[in-house]
């Protein structure tokens, strides 16, 4: 399953847990743009592995605003 209603648009996914992978993907999957950060290691390449741009929030946030 996936979901289109965030297609095209940039969507933060903090903690890479089961839920938070599965949703990473599902927005990866719908076209959305996935900034995604947790602590542990395995988790921030599991969703590198899916697609996701693996940034710390403050450095994203920054990015975003230049």
């Amino acid at each position: 399953m996936h979901s289109r209603a965030f297609k095209n648009k940039t969507v933060a996914v903090f903690g890479l847990g089961n839920s938070g992978l599965s949703t990473a993907k599902c927005l990866l999957e719908g076209g959305a743009k996935v900034i995604a950060w947790d602590d542990n290691d395995d988790r921030r390449n599991a969703a590198q592995k899916l697609g996701a741009s693996v940034t710390m929030f403050t450095e994203a946030v920054m990015k975003e605003a230049v």
